[in-house]
């Protein structure tokens, strides 16, 4: 059984990840803000693979835009087919528009870097850990 600390505030969120990865747990880690903000961190045997804030932060779009990965009309293009589609952007770039799958993969990775970097700056959070069942 893993034992985790009721608030943030008693440790930092790279010892809870750390205590999750080392347990090799698949989960979500729910970080409640006082101020009502609940922030989500998914995880498959102890690795994360999706990190969801409730909060405004930098889409995949805008990452690959900063990093000069794709021109502003294929952008818009592909913006516009994945909503149509109620696809991923990601899944609609490297099928519909051959963007390659290492440029998304490395956007989505420094995405999920931005999205933790956020949450480590968290002062005060209720921790709760949901284990998943298969």
């Amino acid at each position: 059984m893993m034992q985790l600390p009721g608030r943030l505030s008693a440790t930092t969120l790279g010892d809870l990840l750390g205590s999750i990865h080392r347990r090799a747990s698949t989960g979500t880690l729910e970080l409640a803000e006082p101020r009502g903000r609940v922030h989500r961190v998914h995880l498959a045997s102890g690795l994360v693979t999706a990190v969801e804030l409730d909060r405004a932060t930098a889409s995949l779009a805008e990452i690959l835009r900063r990093h000069d990965e794709i021109d502003e009309d294929t952008l818009r293009r592909s913006l516009l087919r994945a909503i149509a589609s109620s696809r991923l952007h990601g899944e609609v770039l490297v099928r519909d528009f051959h963007l390659s799958p290492t440029v998304v993969g490395r956007a989505l990775r420094h995405q999920l870097i931005l999205r933790l970097e956020v949450l480590e700056e968290l002062g005060e959070a209720q921790i709760c850990f949901r284990v998943t069942l298969r």
